[in-house]
């Protein structure tokens, strides 16, 4: 369950506009050395331009720069990529959806994102994960704390 997913549409928004940007002329935009020179040319650190670069050019292998050369920038349906990469179309989603979220992590140190923390449905996911990391037992132990501290609130409250 991801609680960025609303988020997706701005960084693909963003990809697909710095494809534009880029174009697509020939392999020299795998090189990791390709995005490095060109993260060092940037001057504006808080930018779509820096986050993306800085993304290609130190947190992801040459096949993952393929990947979102072909699905962001060149825009190839997932079908396509997963065939000419040789690999599932879920696991070609699940691919995309780690990329957007590094992406989306990066945009949001540089506070290009802001994330609304006080909506219900982010609320609602974080408790879904909390649920699915926090076991039966452990949930115990936390109940038993709350109920004492509650105990301990009461008599307090019955004394004043």
């Amino acid at each position: 369950m991801n609680i960025y997913k609303g988020k997706y549409g701005i960084v693909k928004k963003e990809l697909y506009a710095f494809g534009r940007k880029i174009g697509m002329d020939n392999d020299i935009i795998y090189t990791q050395k390709y995005w490095e020179k060109k993260f060092l040319s940037l001057h504006e650190e808080k930018s779509w331009d820096y986050v993306i670069t800085a993304y290609l050019a130190f947190w992801c292998s040459e096949e993952e720069r393929r990947f979102t050369t072909s699905v962001f920038f060149m825009r190839n349906a997932v079908r396509t990529v997963s065939m000419s990469m040789y690999i599932s179309e879920a696991a070609c989603y699940a691919k995309k959806e780690r990329i957007m979220d590094c992406l989306l992590g990066l945009a949001i140190q540089c506070k290009l994102i802001t994330v609304d923390i006080t909506n219900g449905s982010f609320l609602r996911e974080t408790v879904c994960c909390i649920e699915w990391i926090i076991d039966d037992e452990q949930w115990k132990n936390i109940e038993n704390v709350i109920i004492k501290s509650d105990r301990r609130a009461l008599k307090h409250a019955q004394k004043s």
